[in-house]
């Protein structure tokens, strides 16, 4: 139904305090001193985070900070300096967007690590540099060390793709540690030849170290290395990971960010976990209502679902309070890019370049197709034919001969079927989840819904989540799979971004 249930950053299973303190904090400097030969000699991993007495660190907070807070719609300066509820979290989101978006990610292979101060003034560092200007902006700005670390680990992609990494873990204020780990659009070259790798589904984050001010200390991981130095003397391969989220979250983060940190705060706070511990998924707001298929873009509700988004973009325009109304367009306009064929079509036209990488140009409601150059096609000489045996179909509900109700979809967008009577599919999680989903009656009563029955389900045609799984049926390959699901997260980026801008200008 929508992008919510994979396990996501798996964060619970680490005691993100420290496990046992690590005594032997030396590690090599990998720096030149000037009139000495060796290049590693020893220095203390904790003296990148002493910012006590740093005037650099102070301007950069005062000056650099404070004017990249102003400059962002609806930036506070004054929550960056209170200490009522919520300040904290909200400067730490400010120091986090203040690296992501004016210090440039640079690899740098094994070099030394910068110190903040080098950083600041370099505005480019690779992972470890911008970790540790990050630790260090927030420990000037006022939070507790106790709230900080700097973890190094790994960062895994998938099954197989394992790079080092470092990054920084934040107590907020309801007790919960938090990644933040500046966005970026690729994962890094590799040393030594290795092939450049996407991300293809949200990341892990296995540390093996953390480390403040005051301590360094060991996490239990079966993977680390025994020693500190060992570790951070070895050459790197180097990742740059994405922004981390759900696919709708990481839609409305990668919308939003630097754009609207009031409101993505709000929409980001829509997002739970029903189930503690390590299975729990992230669940948006708007899948714990009563289902509404047009709200999800699904049983091919495609006018429908316009009209429902048209709708809570009014609400949020003619209230910018509404935080909630547009939480819920924005989530139809990624599950209508995620849920119909529209991209499938549009991909056939040359791509748009985006920020986040190519997309296709966005979905006109008000015009023939969409904006499509000519009509959909699903007959027998296409990719997309209905008829095919890859694809099922709902005798339950559907009325006519299954040709009859292929012929009733030809030249419009479509989606798959989803929660039709006596039709769960797909593996034991998603079947359980739909068998537990009921289309509301009026759409049931509606005298052509019967056609809906023609449709493929919507595991086997939807491109909703970074993986393809044994359901989908459209794309044979995850070369085409992946393609498909970054051009529909891009698009809906600049959709939901357009959309927001659109509500603000009226």
């Amino acid at each position: 139904m929508c992008l919510t249930r994979k396990r996501q950053l798996e964060l619970e299973r680490w005691n993100w305090e420290g496990d046992q303190i690590v005594l032997d904090t030396v590690v090599p400097a990998s720096r030149p001193l000037p009139g000495h030969k060796a290049k590693d000699y020893p220095t203390d991993v904790r003296k990148h985070l002493v910012t006590t007495h740093s005037d650099v660190l102070r301007r950069g907070v005062e000056q650099d900070l404070r004017a990249h807070v102003a400059s962002l719609p609806g930036g506070d300066w004054a929550r960056c300096t209170g200490r009522t509820a919520g300040c904290f979290d909200y400067r730490a989101r400010m120091v986090a967007d203040f690296v992501a978006q004016k210090v440039a990610y640079r690899f740098r292979g094994n070099d030394a690590w910068l110190f903040p101060e080098e950083t600041l003034l370099l505005r480019a560092g690779d992972c470890e540099d911008r970790a540790l200007l990050t630790a260090a902006l927030l420990l000037e700005s006022g939070v507790s060390t106790f709230n900080v670390r700097v973890a190094i680990g790994r960062v895994v992609f998938g099954r197989r793709q394992a790079y080092d990494h470092a990054w920084v873990v934040y107590k907020n204020e309801i007790g919960t540690w938090t990644v933040i780990d500046p966005p970026a659009a690729t994962v890094q070259t590799a040393p030594r030849g290795k092939k450049r790798a996407p991300a293809e589904r949200p990341p892990r984050y296995e540390p093996y170290f953390v480390f403040n001010e005051h301590h360094v200390w060991r996490i239990w991981n079966r993977e680390a290395p025994t020693r500190l130095s060992d570790y951070v003397a070895r050459d790197w391969l180097k990742a740059d990971p994405r922004q981390i989220g759900a696919p709708h979250l990481d839609v409305l983060q990668r919308a939003l960010t630097g754009a609207a940190p009031a409101a993505l705060e709000q929409l980001e706070q829509r997002f739970q976990r029903p189930l503690s511990g390590l299975f729990g998924p992230l669940v948006d707001a708007v899948d714990r209502l009563p289902y509404d298929p047009a709200l999800h873009f699904d049983n091919s509700f495609v006018d429908e679902g316009w009209a429902a988004v048209k709708k809570q973009l009014a609400e949020f325009a003619a209230d910018p309070t509404r935080v909630d109304a547009f939480a819920v367009a924005a989530h139809g306009i990624a599950d209508f890019y995620a849920h119909s064929s529209y991209v499938h079509f549009a991909a056939q036209q040359p791509r748009v370049a985006t920020d986040d990488g190519p997309a296709v140009a966005c979905y006109d409601p008000g015009a023939p197709h969409g904006g499509l150059p000519r009509p959909p096609e699903y007959g027998p000489t296409t990719a997309f034919d209905l008829l095919s045996e890859r694809f099922s179909h709902n005798a339950e509900v559907l009325q006519v001969d299954r040709q009859t109700g292929a012929a009733h979809w030809q030249g419009r967008i479509l989606s798959g079927r989803y929660a039709q009577p006596g039709d769960a599919k797909g593996e034991l999680l998603d079947h359980l989840v739909e068998s537990a989903t009921w289309i509301p009656e009026h759409y049931l009563q509606d005298a052509e819904f019967h056609f809906r029955g023609a449709l493929p389900h919507h595991h086997e045609i939807a491109v909703d989540d970074h993986d393809r799984d044994a359901s989908h049926e459209l794309y044979t390959s995850d070369k085409q799979y992946r393609e498909q699901f970054e051009l529909r997260t891009n698009t809906a980026i600049v959709h939901v971004r357009k959309a927001f801008e659109a509500c603000l200008r009226t």
